[in-house]
């Protein structure tokens, strides 16, 4: 007997026991990587964390599918909003020119009459200049014979 209290003839039964299990299971290994087939995870915990991942990226997907869907109707809101107040101001400084161009207006038809009464006054000046010096050359011509007398 061994100290144990065990037969001498049990423990190499068990031997080849450990042995065979272990064979068979690396033979059955070979076989499934021959065959191609995915390993099998270990445990249930780790089946759950694989469910849970594809749940969750199968999620990310659909969200990102929204995400994208409402940063392109922003983007049209934004571009949108931008034509709006491109016009508004446009339509503003469009009014700003036309009331500029209507008081432009008006200052001309104020001012012409101005133009031509100073073009009036300066035909006036024009004709009284030439007046008075005729009228100096006639005085200085009646000078010059009363100086000679």
């Amino acid at each position: 007997m061994d100290p144990i209290g065990a037969p001498k003839e049990l423990i190499p039964w068990l031997e080849c026991a450990f042995y065979f299990v272990a064979f068979s299971g690396a033979v059955v290994w070979v076989v499934k990587q021959v065959r191609g087939e995915k390993p099998q995870p270990p445990n249930e915990q780790l089946k759950e964390s694989q469910a849970e991942l594809a749940r969750r990226i199968q999620e990310n997907e659909a969200n990102q599918k929204a995400l994208e869907a409402r940063m392109l109707a922003d983007k049209e809101q934004i571009l949108a909003s931008g034509s709006n107040r491109g016009k508004t101001i446009y339509a503003k400084i469009d009014d700003t020119r036309r009331e500029l161009q209507t008081e432009v207006g008006h200052l001309r038809t104020r001012f012409e009459p101005v133009v031509e009464n100073l073009a009036c006054i300066k035909g006036q000046m024009e004709a009284f200049t030439q007046a008075f010096q005729q009228q100096t050359e006639a005085l200085k011509a009646i000078n010059a014979a009363n100086k000679n007398k």
